[in-house]
């Protein structure tokens, strides 16, 4: 598993609220890491925001630049086709409520009328 090692981490540079807490052992999965989180301001007021949970990146670190920014392009080409599959859906309801449907004629009229539509009558007579 993995272990943080107790102590008083930094921001570390105003206005980055980004603190980066190293952690040792070995990753097996990614999953959600808690921590305990007590802040002292300037004045040395402690402020208590009890547990803060955040997700543990597992080995994309180690594996180099090449895998983080294929992982980026990956993560931007499905917003993309996101984006573009809602467009186009939108797009085709919108479409779809201004055409005029198409409608199948419906026939009225006598079975004469239609026997005459499909070739004629039957002149022989019934066999039983």
């Amino acid at each position: 598993g993995l272990t943080a090692a107790a102590g008083s981490y930094s921001i570390s540079s105003p206005g980055n609220g980004f603190i980066a807490i190293p952690l040792t052992g070995t990753a097996t999965k990614q999953g959600i890491v808690t921590f305990a989180l007590k802040v002292t301001d300037a004045a040395g007021v402690e402020t208590d925001f009890g547990e803060i949970s955040t997700i543990v990146r597992a080995g994309f670190d180690q594996a180099g630049e090449e895998t983080a920014s294929t992982l980026k392009l990956l993560s931007h080409i499905s917003q993309a086709t996101v984006a573009a599959l809602m467009t186009a859906f939108f797009l085709y309801i919108v479409i779809g409520m201004f055409r005029s449907p198409s409608r199948k004629a419906i026939v009225f009229g006598t079975s004469g009328e239609i026997a005459k539509e499909n070739g004629g009558s039957i002149t022989t007579p019934m066999q039983a």
